[in-house]
């Protein structure tokens, strides 16, 4: 499954992008995209 994350104010400074599409497991939860977003940029865990 494709999931297109919108990151607004400090997310996309820490992003680096507005958005961003992630190819996830099709029963993905929403705390599973939280993990995948948190892992992926390291800085963005306590504003998620």
């Amino acid at each position: 499954m494709i999931v297109k994350v919108r990151f607004y104010t400090i997310l996309r400074e820490i992003a680096g992008s507005r958005e961003e599409e992630l190819t996830t497991k099709e029963d993905l939860t929403l705390a599973d995209l939280i993990e995948v977003i948190a892992s992926k940029y390291k800085n963005a865990r306590k504003y998620l």
